[in-house]
């Protein structure tokens, strides 16, 4: 779809790779849930804190040039 549009990819990579196996243990647990539903607990301040904090060292390394193997999300910087 990027080569059909005017913007041009400058870097394509992988996001949340710090907390893939978390969020993959989580995902693997639902999976066998009779009865799933979509279910976003707010989580203790300073739990979120700790979360936020790794995702802020991901994204400052990948600010820096870090590419990582694999993550939960894919990322896209482009340019027109």
């Amino acid at each position: 779809m990027l080569r059909l549009s005017e913007f041009r990819q400058m870097k394509l990579g992988y996001w949340m790779f710090l907390l893939f196996v978390p969020v993959a243990m989580q995902r693997l647990l639902k999976r066998h849930n009779p009865n799933p539903k979509v279910n976003y607990p707010k989580l203790p301040c300073p739990v979120n804190e700790i979360l936020y904090r790794i995702l802020s060292i991901e994204n400052r390394l990948i600010m820096r040039g870090c590419t990582f193997p694999f993550g939960t999300s894919l990322y896209g910087i482009c340019t027109r």
